[in-house]
Parts: structure tokens; C-alpha cells; sequence
């Protein structure tokens, strides 16, 4: 299947997603190009453009359709955006709620934080190698003037290496060898993706 949605970003193909759930032929387009990207926001819409496909096919059966409808029968409202909850930063602790006896639809007032001591190790979570540009280039193994469509078609070519059907058969050490040189061809991409936007 030609890949249709190549040059949007993930965040436009969630935003798809969002708007078509119901939609067969959408479905089908997401699923085809979000196997051919390995990132983490990728995989997890993934596994939701598949949910979502298996739930408009069961609902096919049901209506007695041989196929996937290829159009929904009316289009989905738009949902509105929620805004994201503020997270405590990693160097802060919630402390307990006041234990006071105000009735359960008044909200509590917030407590302040209590900061954690400097002693206590900081868990950071997984950061991306610093990289420069002719590193990047080296490891995707183009030229920092080479065109857009040859970064990404080396960039697919090396992680693809990753594929699960490719690791079968290798240790488990050398599969995780495998997914971190992923990983790193993946920073790369994006390293020579930020230079070419400034």
C-alpha cells in the first residue's frame, strides 16, 4: 500500500486518529504507515488504530457486512482538546491531604510541596545523547546535504533492522544491541531533522 501520510507528524496522525475511529479506510492508512515508525507515540497509536479496526470490523459482522464499511455513517464531532493536568516536578513530593471534615464537594485547598532532600538521588528519566551534526550524518549514513527523501529512506532502512521479525532467532543480548542502535539512528534522524528547521 502507497504510503499516503508519510510526511505527517505524529501528532497529526493522533489527531486523525481521534477524528476517525470509525472510519476504514483512515484506519487502514494510520496502520500502514505507523509500521514503518518505531518511536514510542508511534507503537502505542498502533496498538490503538488496530482496537479501533478490530471494533469496526466486529461491527460489520454484526450488521451483516461482508467488509469494512469504507465510510462511517455520519462523521464523529470533533472532540474538544482537555488541557493536560500539571505534574509535580521530580524533585517534589505530594504530602497528604489535610485530614479536615469538609463535605466531598467542596475541594480540599492544595498543600504546599515539600521538597525532597539533596541527599536523596535524583531517577532521571531516559535522555537522549547529546549528538552533533556530522555524527548523526555518520550513523545515518548520509551527507549533511543530502535530500530529505534519502535521510528518510536510510533512516527506515537502518531501523527496520529492529523489527521484531528480524531479531528472531539472535540472544536476547544481541536483540537489545539491536533496539539501542535503533534508538541512536532514531536521534540521529532527529538531530539532523532540528538542524534543517533552524
Amino acid at each position: 500500500m502507497k504510503r499516503t501520510l508519510m510526511q505527517l507528524g505524529i501528532g497529526a496522525l493522533e489527531e486523525m486518529f481521534v477524528l476517525s475511529k470509525t472510519d476504514a479506510k483512515v484506519l487502514r492508512q494510520l496502520e500502514n504507515e505507523l509500521q514503518y515508525r518505531q518511536v514510542p507515540r508511534a507503537v502505542a497509536l498502533l496498538d490503538q488504530v488496530q482496537l479501533a479496526m478490530k471494533r469496526v470490523a466486529l461491527l460489520a459482522l454484526q450488521r451483516g457486512q461482508e467488509e469494512l464499511p469504507l465510510e462511517p455513517p455520519a462523521a464523529p464531532a470533533p472532540v474538544p482538546a482537555q488541557p493536560l493536568p500539571v505534574l509535580p516536578s521530580p524533585t517534589t513530593t505530594i504530602s497528604a491531604p489535610a485530614a479536615d471534615h469538609t463535605p466531598p464537594s467542596m475541594p480540599q485547598p492544595l498543600r504546599p510541596l515539600v521538597p525532597v532532600p539533596a541527599s536523596q538521588p535524583r531517577i532521571e528519566r531516559e535522555s537522549i545523547p547529546a549528538m552533533s551534526l556530522e555524527e548523526a550524518c555518520k550513523l545515518l549514513k548520509v551527507t549533511p546535504s543530502a535530500a530529505w527523501q534519502e535521510v528518510e529512506l536510510s533512516r527506515r532502512k537502518l531501523v527496520l533492522l529492529s523489527h521484531p521479525r528480524q531479531l528472531v532467532g539472535m540472544t536476547p543480548e544481541r536483540q537489545e544491541a539491536v533496539r539501542d542502535d535503533a534508538r541512536r539512528v532514531n536521534v540521529a534522524y532527529a538531530v539532523l531533522s532540528a538542524s534543517r528547521a533552524r
